[in-house]
């Protein structure tokens, strides 16, 4: 924010590639930032007592899903904001930037509840297990790490069309996790034992 990325001399990137490129950045951090992925195991032993409570399973991973989307899109947002107060951002960059996060934020938020949902791990005594060494952690983050890695791979200046392909992406596959929440997802919810 205080000095100009131009007038680094180390730093083997200009103030227009990153510019250019800053959507791609919050796309590849995002798909990083998955708390979803261990918020079913989180409940541990007492896992019982979510199961017990009068609440549909679609109340309960609407709720995950929410609270990990809702801080993945405060703090990238507040990010964009000081963005644009040191780089003087266009409309089109903040636009296409906005669009990715949330797509991009809702998609990770339900692709981290689903795998752990699919690999639970309820039998831990330190919650660094289930956040840091669970398989659903593992696999959320390998993901998002080559998802991020290949939507960076592709030559994203050349083409305009590239990010609004990347938001219908992540929306069809939101939608996709959506309906598998909603159809398969509470039978393999009523099956989780401790």
């Amino acid at each position: 924010m205080f000095v100009s990325i131009d007038s680094l001399k180390n730093i083997p990137i200009t103030e227009d590639i990153l510019i250019n490129y800053l959507p791609l950045i919050y796309v590849f951090l995002i798909l990083l930032s998955s708390t979803t992925s261990s918020l079913i195991s989180i409940e541990g032993k007492n896992f019982y007592i979510l199961k017990m409570l009068p609440l549909k399973f679609s109340t309960i991973w609407a709720s995950k899903v929410l609270s990990n989307f809702l801080l993945i899109v405060a703090s990238s947002l507040v990010s964009l904001i000081l963005f644009n107060i040191s780089l003087n951002l266009s409309l089109k960059i903040n636009i296409e930037a906005v669009l990715l996060i949330f797509a991009s934020g809702l998609f990770i938020s339900l692709y981290g509840l689903v795998i752990n949902l699919l690999f639970p791990t309820f039998s831990w005594k330190s919650e660094i297990k289930v956040i840091k060494q669970s398989a659903a952690s593992f696999i959320t983050i390998i993901t998002g790490l080559i998802m991020g890695l290949y939507i960076f791979s592709n030559d994203y200046v050349s083409n305009n069309f590239y990010i609004y392909l990347l938001i219908v992406i992540f929306g069809v596959l939101s939608l996709i996790l959506i309906l598998f929440l909603q159809v398969v997802g509470p039978k393999i919810y009523a099956k989780l034992q401790i």
